[in-house]
Parts: structure tokens; C-alpha cells; sequence
């Protein structure tokens, strides 16, 4: 059945080999550009390569006959576009270079152009775009992911591929460089500096101005540029997951480093932000890590001065340390995620994640203690008080108190105080674990997560909350994974 779709001629059919392979039918049948060809099932999908695209109903089949501006680059320039279609729908996936759509380290979808020129301009390219809307396909079901399980309900592929063939084919009708369309997919690529292998070889993706892959082999330095996805080059954390990740949460008071094997945390430890301290924890971390050669640390940091220490005690021990920008990944917000700084925009992620997307409660009990609101997939805002110890060392200031904190917050009970040095960390930490408490009753939240260092001391009067101290690693692990 043909039909009008804002001025894009729509091809549907019930089932047929190849979405791509009917679009060229038509073309060679003398059928004018642009039109859409939507299947609700293929026989014979085709992928990346002569790979196979599995095809079962209640997903989205779609090829666009087109003839784009863009004249390099156009696997990713459509992998972005349906990136950005997909965050209109509250999924913010990344982009792998040329043409995976990924979530979670996960395949969500994936793109495939097929063209003929004439001189240096298109005559012709047709889009092939597969996603998983409804369902995963048998064979893929632990490295691949759908629509409806990131968000929890169904979707209309009709709808999904009308909407997504109207945006793409507009865009694709625009005037656009490989420039801009790079620029657009770094909103959408997992991390500062992929990880890539090939034969246990390992490379960090490097800025490029065009649409190719430059890579840099992390123990050689010698850089290599790819200009075709039909290689043998993967992306180390795609699924499956077999290599370890190590993550730093970089502090005002601590350096925390986590190994992560598979979906675990294998070693963690918290260093004093002092030359000596970080080098024994990198020590400790490679002996755990079992693999000699240079690797990979992500990190999100408040303080750059401390950012800069583990840097250099790193270099030391064969490890680089990447800095994950601070880009908006699931949570949406109506102000600016940068402004958060990455601990926290790690830790929403994480409890989004973990603990679902009901309204809930974010609490870092740090330097300072921030508190953020989520609600389906989306950061509400938040606040911020002065830390416990940032509290306790104001007053320090101005009299005798005894300068033991942490021993003074771990006595904090009973509620009232019989020493002077009682009473105030007593009444430090329970006017903040109080207010934590009104926002939970006056906000109706469902859940509390509470993490950070002093987390631990508020903990026993939350009795409705979850005490996670990995929370912002768990967060920042997931940014690397996108």
C-alpha cells in the first residue's frame, strides 16, 4: 500500500527480504526520490558486512531512497540523526562509530547505506535503518537490547518509522559537512576516548574532523584512521563484556578507584589525595587489574587539582587517565546538566539505572551534601548544604572543639549531646538527616539512595534508604559504556 506522509511517499508491506533491496526495485522501476519503504518483517535483513540482520516482527525495517548533501560521512551522520530522534523519545544512546546505535554497551539498532554517484553527487543512497522496538531477536538476546525493555512499554512501529523517515529524510535534504556531523555525534559517543581493540591490541579514540576513525594504539602511540566500518576493529566495551573497566571518582577529600569485572566491582579503594597515598592505591589497583600492559582509567573529577595528582602518579604505573565530559546521558532536566559536576550527573545516572525511575531521593553525603530529585528518567532539581565535616570545621573554627569528626559522627547517638563536642556533631548530623526526611514526606518519594563517604553515619537514622557507596563509580562506569 502507497500513501502520502508529508510530502514522503511510504512503501509498506507486511513482510519482504530486504527493506533495502525492494527500495532499489523501485528505483530501477523509475520510481522518484524520496520515498520510504517500511516492512514489518524481513526475510533476509542485511548488516554490516553480508552480516545478517535479524528481523522478527514487532520491530522497525525501514529504507529511505534519498539523494543527501552531505558527500562524507553518511553512516554517521544517520546514526546521529537516529540518536537524535531516539532522545526525543527519552533514550539517549550512543553512537558507534560509523553506524551501531548502542545502549549500555548493548545493540539497539544499526544503519546501512548503499549509493551510486555521479561526479562528486549522490544520484541515489538508500538508508537502511533497523532498531529493536518490541523485541530482541533469540540469537542476540544477551548482547542486544529493545525500546520496550529500556522503557517499559510498548511502541507503535508504524508511528516510530513514519516519524523517524520524516525527520531523517528532512535533515538529509539540509546542506551539512562531515564537520558538523562529527560535532553532532559527540553528543552521543560513549566517552571522552573509546576504548578499541583488535587482536588484544588496544587503541583510545582520538578527535577527528571528519567522518573517519582515527585511533591510537595505547602502548605505541602510533595513530591509525579508518574510513570503513568493514574491518576487525571493535569497540572493547560493546557487549560482551569481557575486559575490565576501571573507573575514579576524583574528590575534594578522597580518590576513589573501582575495578569493575563484567557488571562487579572487583577492587576499590580510597586514597588521601597525597603523591604517596594515590601511588599505593595504583599499585594495589594494577596487581588486581592482572593485565601488564598500559590501560585505561575514566574519571570524573570536582577537583582538578587532585585530577592532576592522579594523573601523574598514573602515568607512572602504565595507566592513562581519561576525563569523562559532562554530557546529559539518561537523565533529562530542565537546566543544565554540566553545571552539576560529573559526580552527581554519575550518581543520577547510576540510581536511574539501579532503582528505577520512580520519584526518589539522591543524597552524597561528601565535602558538601547534595540532594537531587528523580522522577521518570528526568533530574527535578536538587540542593546543597554544607558537608558534615565542612559544618563541624566552621565551628571548629571559631571554638574548642575537638578536631576528630568522623569519630565525633560515628557517637552520634543518643539525639542529645553531653559534651560540647557532642552536641554539635549530634545536631550537624541530625538537622541534615531531618531535612532529608521532610523532603521525603513532603515530596511523597519512594525511595532514598545514599552515598558518599559519610554517607555511612546518616545511615541509621534513614531507615526507608539504601546505602550505596559505589554509586557515582557505578554512574561514571556507565558513561564509559554508552
Amino acid at each position: 500500500m502507497n500513501e502520502q506522509h508529508h510530502a514522503l511517499e511510504f512503501i509498506r508491506v507486511q513482510q519482504t527480504g530486504s527493506t533495502s533491496a525492494l527500495a532499489l526495485q523501485e528505483l530501477q522501476r523509475g520510481r522518484s526520490l524520496p520515498f520510504a519503504v517500511l516492512a514489518a518483517q524481513q526475510s533476509a535483513g542485511q548488516g554490516q558486512a553480508g552480516k545478517v540482520w535479524h528481523s522478527p516482527p514487532g520491530n522497525l525495517y525501514l529504507s529511505l531512497a534519498v539523494q543527501p548533501r552531505l558527500h562524507y560521512g553518511l553512516p554517521l551522520l544517520v546514526a546521529v540523526l537516529v540518536c537524535e530522534w531516539l532522545h526525543e523519545q527519552g533514550i539517549v544512546a550512543t553512537c558507534k562509530w560509523p553506524n551501531d546505535i548502542l545502549y549500555h554497551g548493548k545493540k539497539l539498532g544499526g544503519v546501512l547505506c548503499k549509493g551510486a554517484k555521479q561526479g562528486e553527487h549522490w544520484r541515489y543512497v538508500i538508508v537502511g535503518v533497523g532498531l529493536n522496538v518490541n523485541v530482541v531477536p533469540r540469537a542476540l538476546q544477551t548482547e542486544a537490547i529493545s525500546m520496550r525493555e529500556i522503557c517499559g512499554r510498548a511502541g507503535d512501529v508504524v508511528a516510530y518509522g513514519e516519524q523517524l523517515a520524516g525527520f531523517c529524510v528532512a535533515e538529509l535534504d539540509k546542506p551539512i559537512q562531515a564537520e558538523e556531523a562529527v560535532a553532532r555525534g559527540a553528543r552521543f559517543t560513549a566517552a571522552a576516548a573509546e576504548l578499541w581493540c583488535r587482536d588484544e591490541q588496544f587503541f583510545l579514540r582520538q578527535a577527528q574532523p571528519r567522518g573517519y576513525l582515527r585511533l591510537r594504539h595505547l602502548h605505541t602511540g602510533k595513530t591509525e584512521e579508518l574510513i570503513s566500518s568493514s574491518s576487525d576493529y571493535r569497540l572493547v566495551y560493546q557487549q560482551p563484556r569481557r575486559h575490565p573497566l576501571v573507573v575514579a571518582d576524583v574528590g575534594n577529600a578522597a580518590v576513589k578507584l573501582v575495578l569493575f569485572k563484567d557488571d562487579r566491582a572487583e577492587f576499590t579503594r580510597a586514597a588521601v589525595p597525597q603523591a604517596r597515598h594515590v601511588a599505593h592505591a595504583l599499585h594495589e589497583l594494577r596487581q588486581a587489574l592482572d593485565y601488564g600492559g598500559r590501560w585505561v582509567i575514566y574519571a570524573t573529577a570536582v577537583n582538578r587539582a587532585h585530577l592532576t595528582l592522579l594523573q601523574k602518579q598514573a602515568e607512572r604505573q602504565a595507566f592513562e587517565v581519561v576525563l569523562l565530559e559532562n554530557k546529559p546521558f539518561l537523565a533529562r532536566t530542565n537546566c543544565h546538566l554540566q553545571q552539576l559536576g560529573g559526580d552527581r550527573l554519575a550518581a543520577i545516572e547510576a540510581y536511574l539505572a539501579e532503582y528505577g525511575s520512580a520519584l526518589g531521593l539522591v543524597v552524597d553525603f561528601g565535602s558538601a551534601t547534595t540532594i537531587d530529585v528523580i522522577a521518570e528518567n528526568c533530574h527535578l532539581g536538587g540542593y546543597i548544604l554544607p558537608g558534615l565535616e565542612t559544618s563541624l570545621q566552621a565551628l571548629a573554627d571559631h571554638t574548642e572543639l575537638a578536631r576528630q569528626p568522623r569519630q565525633l559522627f560515628a557517637q552520634a547517638q543518643p539525639a542529645c549531646g553531653l559534651t560540647t563536642d557532642q552536641a554539635i556533631a549530634r545536631g550537624i548530623l541530625h538537622s541534615q538527616v531531618e531535612y532529608v526526611r521532610s523532603l521525603h514526606a513532603t515530596l511523597s518519594t519512594t525511595s532514598i539512595v545514599v552515598s558518599g563517604r559519610l554517607g555511612q553515619y546518616a545511615m541509621p537514622y534513614l531507615s526507608d534508604a539504601t546505602y550505596d557507596p559505589l554509586l557515582v563509580a557505578k554512574g561514571v562506569r556507565m558513561l564509559v559504556l554508552r
